[in-house]
């Protein structure tokens, strides 16, 4: 019982990284994005 218990809660963390992972890369690849728009912007309006 105790070691299907800590499976299924190994599993869970895995889950959790892999979010935390996604959730970091796509904020990443926005934050970026937002720069590079505003660089476009400044470089358009200088």
């Amino acid at each position: 019982m105790s070691e299907t218990n800590k499976k299924i809660d190994d599993l869970l963390k895995a889950e959790r990284r892999k979010k935390i992972k996604i959730v970091l890369g796509v904020t990443a690849v926005f934050v970026l994005l937002l720069c590079f728009t505003l660089a476009m912007e400044g470089g358009a309006n200088m």
